[in-house]
């Protein structure tokens, strides 16, 4: 009998709490007037947030601002400062036209004695300000397209050679390994 009693309170009490959250939903789904107090709270939320949002999209955006910038700097420092290049065609095509002096320099990668000239251009010239010297791979597998074309163009038949341009003009050009000195007295020419 206890149980029985028991079991019916607890139905009549979870019909009512069934019903209340009935009608607290119809009225957010009617639209009934919603106590001044909680809308004000509600609004003040969605205020909040979108302030903060637009703080932290802003700050976000001065940052990938600021990194875009950076980013640009340092190619721009590149640009200025790689006097010594892998060969790109395009890059050689800008460069003619640029006012400065020009070098292909070509090598074998399989070659000691160019792998040796490399480490000397490298270390001593990459940062000359009227030259712009361009190491171009010459008859080995790993010799593209447009090396093999730059080649042909200049007919150059051995690994050791280099090529001096002025304004797409070829004004000289050398055969055979050459050591700092060398490269100092050429350079020095040309300036």
């Amino acid at each position: 009998m206890i149980m029985t009693i028991l079991l019916a309170v607890l139905v009549v009490g979870c019909s009512t709490t069934s019903q209340d959250n009935k009608l607290e939903t119809e009225s957010f789904e009617t639209n009934e007037e919603v106590p001044t107090s909680f809308q004000d709270n509600v609004e003040d939320i969605d205020n909040n947030m979108n302030d903060s949002m637009e703080k932290e999209m802003g700050m976000e955006k001065d940052m990938m601002n600021d990194s875009m910038k950076t980013e640009m700097d340092m190619k721009d420092s590149m640009k200025t400062v790689n006097s010594y290049r892998e060969f790109d065609l395009e890059e050689f095509t800008n460069e003619l036209s640029s006012g400065k002096y020009v070098v292909l320099d070509f090598y074998s990668d399989w070659c000691p004695s160019c792998n040796s000239e490399d480490d000397i251009l490298k270390e001593n010239f990459n940062t000359l300000e009227n030259i712009v010297i361009f190491k171009v791979n010459h008859g080995d597998s790993q010799t593209s397209e447009d090396e093999e074309m730059i080649a042909e163009q200049f007919e150059v038949t051995s690994r050791d050679t280099g090529i001096v341009l002025k304004d797409s003009v070829e004004i000289s050009r050398y055969s055979g390994h050459k050591n700092k000195l060398e490269y100092e007295e050429l350079f020095n020419s040309l300036s």
